[in-house]
């Protein structure tokens, strides 16, 4: 799914896909957070970010991790 993003990152973005692929890893891998981090950087999508602090109250443990990743897309959009 990872090299599905990636493709999908380096041609026209297409919202629909990544998101059907976001629906994917949220019901097959709700463990992984970094595909999901990577998709709300590419889309924005409000669902997406919800998602991504629900993890972070579920899981105190990589909280950390999901935090530095927004603060990293808002200064990427900031400068």
């Amino acid at each position: 799914m990872y090299a599905k993003v990636r493709a999908i990152r380096e041609t026209n973005n297409p919202k629909e896909e990544l998101l059907r692929i976001y629906h994917q890893v949220r019901d097959e891998f709700p463990n992984d957070w970094l595909l999901p981090l990577e998709i709300f950087e590419i889309t924005g999508d409000n669902s997406v970010l919800d998602y991504l602090k629900s993890l972070q109250n579920k899981r105190p443990e990589i909280a950390h991790l999901i935090t530095g990743g927004l603060a990293l897309l808002v200064k990427e959009n900031i400068t």
